[in-house]
This record gives C-alpha cells, sequence and structure tokens, in this order.
C-alpha cells in the first residue's frame, strides 16, 4: 500500500511535520537510510523508498524530496508522474511569482518546487517535488 502524502504548506506533509525531529520522522518511518548527498555537506538525509528527508543543523525537518510511486497530493491533485504543462498551469492559476529555471519552478508562496528533466519539454513528466519549511532556501 502507498501512502498518500498530502501537502499542507509549510505545515506538514502526510505525517511528517516541519520541524520534526529525526527520531520522530524515523518513528514514523523505520525502514530508512542514512546519507550525505555529497562529502561537502554538514548533516546527513534520511532515504526512504520514494522520498528523502532533509534536516537542520539541529536535526529538525526542514524538507521532503519525493521520487518515484510516492502518491503526493497539493490541492486534491497528484503532483508526481503528471504532464509537467498540468502543473505547471495548476501553479501559475494560484501563484504567479514561480521561480522557474531549466528543471521546473519553485513556489516560495506554498513552499514546493517542482522538477523535470528538460522543463522546455512540456510534455515532460513531473519526477521530483520538494516541499520545504519556511526560510529553507534563506
Amino acid at each position: 500500500m502507498i501512502e498518500n502524502f498530502d501537502i499542507e504548506s509549510y505545515k506538514r506533509v502526510g505525517e511528517i511535520r516541519f520541524g520534526s525531529s529525526r527520531l520522530e520522522v524515523r518513528n514514523l518511518f523505520p525502514d530508512y537510510t542514512e546519507f550525505k548527498k555529497n562529502e561537502a555537506e554538514e548533516n546527513t538525509i534520511d532515504a526512504y523508498e520514494n522520498f528523502h528527508v532533509y534536516y537542520d543543523e539541529e536535526n529538525f525537518c526542514e524538507a521532503i524530496e519525493f521520487f518515484g510511486n510516492a502518491k503526493l497530493t497539493f490541492n486534491n491533485k497528484e503532483l508526481l508522474g503528471n504532464n509537467y504543462r498540468d502543473v505547471k498551469s495548476e501553479f501559475l492559476g494560484i501563484d504567479t511569482n514561480l521561480d522557474f529555471d531549466d528543471c521546473g519552478f519553485t513556489s516560495y508562496k506554498y513552499g514546493i518546487g517542482v522538477y523535470v528533466s528538460n522543463a522546455d519539454d512540456e510534455d515532460a513528466i513531473v519526477e521530483g517535488v520538494i516541499v520545504f519549511r519556511n526560510g529553507y532556501y534563506d
């Protein structure tokens, strides 16, 4: 059974609340692997089957990155696996200040970043989504 992760901007994703301790997250999801994305990183990340949890220097949850078969919804719409054009259009309808780059966009209004391998291809499929706490990119 795949759990549904519903986004409540700047508060929680599914059962994971921003500001939860590493131990609290691990108690919710005990099957994880701890790793560093690169050696320059100061802190480790917890990897789960379809998401990674990022922690601040005090080991409190600050961002969650979803991919694979995760069922991730925002405003009752699934994000992962959907057409980039449609997801972008939905967000433009609620946030006119999206920050675009060559791999998707970030909505600071809602604390969500959408990743595709090539944002110039509007038929691309959304491959990843990061949901973050207020101040994560400051």
